[in-house]
């Protein structure tokens, strides 16, 4: 899912320890394949679209990876179960199942927000499963929950869509992380531990 081949897997590695990495929505696999080049103990993706897993099962042979064919936050709650407490790196996609890809259209499971919008679905379940977690949070798709100089702009699809808002987010991890935004593509919302001050 999405272009994590932006981002240099190997900061959040170093500085916060990410041990493990949690991605929704694979796809065909193209953030998967920069994950899987990095040292991460584990790796877990979740895909609804039975025929892009498939796909991604017949691409991918690495012992560290787990593949899941489910919606994301059943996915989610299996992989929360199998964390250690060490940090992992999550990265969330947010929204539309195979719509990408062609398999169906922006507005299949609409009547599901659940699955058609899951991201703060799965933050809130996050935050519930480890509420005092070092984790790192890549949120693609930025557009759709606020506005900014996005370098890849869908005006159209941002009119129907778009701002939501992050205040569930806020909710989740304001007080133990802090964000940063990437306006590369269609941007990027990063969610880091709050650094104390009696940490070395």
């Amino acid at each position: 899912m999405g272009e994590l081949f932006l981002h240099n897997l190997d900061y959040y590695n170093t500085k916060f320890k990410c041990c493990s990495f949690v991605e929704t929505g694979t796809g065909k696999g193209t953030g998967l394949s920069h994950a899987l080049k990095y040292s991460f103990d584990k790796l877990y993706s979740i895909e609804y679209m039975e025929e892009l897993y498939k796909e991604c099962v017949s691409k991918f042979d690495d012992d560290r990876l787990t593949l899941i064919n489910d919606n994301s936050l059943n996915g989610l709650e299996k992989v929360l179960e199998e964390l250690d407490e060490r940090p992992t790196l999550f990265w969330l996609d947010a929204h539309f199942p195979g719509a990408d890809f062609h398999f169906n259209s922006y507005d299949y499971l609409e009547d599901q927000p659940e699955l058609h919008k899951p991201l703060k679905y799965e933050v809130e379940l996050i935050a519930s499963k480890r509420p005092n977690s070092k984790d790192v949070f890549i949120i693609d798709d930025l557009q759709i929950y606020e506005d900014g100089p996005f370098e890849l702009l869908n005006q159209e699809f941002k009119d129907k869509y778009g701002d939501l808002g992050i205040e569930f987010i806020n909710e989740a991890f304001a007080k133990t992380h802090d964000f940063s935004r990437d306006y590369r593509h269609q941007g990027f919302l990063i969610i880091t531990p709050k650094e104390l001050e009696n940490e070395v």
